[in-house]
């Protein structure tokens, strides 16, 4: 093994101008150690720091990473008050491609790059990016977990029932974020675009296998009054001829206020109600994988007003194919499994 002595001995040698050979005789050292000592450029104890080439694909790709992940768009939207023919300007600043999924997509589809997404994660981490977590999910006691795996047996136990997903939702023309945003240490999370007083209007909705279903209340606050005027008079009959069709269907509704007071009301008219709706699991409806949808689009588009904000709820609610909603009513089960899985915990569905 040559040490650092013999090292510098070798290099001051072969600035004497000696051969290969007489240095090698000299310190009886093998003639190629002796040319790779020569040439090399630090003491055999300090570490030669090489770096890998990057390929020309894998710089390509990284550098479209870095763009993506910094793109921020700026949405505009114009109003024109009706009275005072004044024209107001809302700005507002939207992440389009803020997490490793929605950037691999970007890739296949704008650059034909096909790459998964654990790779571009992989290149934000080596970018000095980390992922900050800007919602969370509801928190959850024993007590808690317990009923929901009750409730996932149940749902698990009974393979023939047939379920209509309820729920509300409030929406309003500010940006509610995205759940990851990927930074370097010395960025700042980009805050949430709200509005003071920005409009707002309740949507319900519900939806089954070959059914939905979306009322919009403007301005007004659900209670149980209107939850039975509003929203389910009108909404009842279907509901009816629903379950004539589906002989194991249930309408199911969650543990709000409003609902809770409506299980008699829905009883005495013959609709079948589901009961015992674990609280705190808005994972396991499938209605609100809808609910976020429309809300990414509607705020997108960026509305005014709300006239113009029910407008576009009911636009996107229409534009959502029937089989896209049977399918999120049929991973219904599985949810419950992974939930069973979790031992009552929140899932990702």
């Amino acid at each position: 093994m040559i040490t650092d002595h013999d090292w510098h001995v070798i290099q001051f040698l072969r600035s004497e101008l000696l051969p290969f050979r007489e240095i090698s005789q000299r310190l009886k050292i093998d003639e190629k150690v002796v040319r790779y000592q020569a040439a090399r450029g630090v003491a055999p104890s300090q570490r030669i720091i090489t770096r890998r080439r990057q390929s020309r694909v894998m710089t390509k790709r990284r550098a479209l990473v870095r763009k993506l992940v910094n793109t921020k768009v700026i949405v505009q939207s114009v109003h024109i008050t009706p009275k005072r023919k004044i024209r107001k300007t809302r700005k507002c600043i939207r992440q389009p491609y803020s997490s490793p999924g929605r950037i691999s997509r970007q890739l296949a589809l704008a650059h034909g790059i096909s790459v998964h997404p654990i790779t571009v994660r992989r290149d934000l981490i080596l970018m000095g990016k980390r992922a900050v977590k800007r919602r969370k999910s509801p928190r959850l006691d024993k007590a808690h977990r317990d009923d929901r795996v009750k409730f996932c047996e149940w749902v698990q136990a009974n393979p023939t029932k047939e379920f209509m997903f309820s729920d509300e939702k409030n929406l309003n023309s500010n940006d509610s974020g995205s759940q990851y945003q990927w930074v370097t240490p010395r960025e700042q999370v980009l805050p949430i675009d709200t509005d003071q007083g920005a409009p707002c209007v309740m949507l319900w909705g519900c939806c089954g296998i070959g059914f939905k279903y979306l009322a919009v209340l403007k301005k007004e606050n659900l209670t149980a009054e209107l939850y039975h005027t509003k929203v389910l008079e009108p909404f009842i009959d279907k509901c009816k001829e629903y379950q004539r069709t589906h002989r194991q269907a249930v309408f199911q509704q969650d543990n709000a206020r409003p609902h809770m007071k409506s299980h008699d009301w829905l009883t005495e008219r013959r609709v079948r109600v589901l009961r015992g709706w674990p609280p705190l699991s808005p994972d396991l409806s499938p209605i609100e994988t809808l609910w976020d949808y429309i809300s990414k689009r509607v705020k997108e588009r960026g509305p005014w007003g709300v006239d113009q904000l029910a407008e576009y709820a009911m636009d996107e609610w229409d534009k959502i194919p029937q089989e896209v909603v049977d399918r999120h009513v049929l991973s219904f089960r599985a949810r419950c499994k992974k939930c069973m899985l979790a031992k009552g915990a929140t899932i990702k569905p």
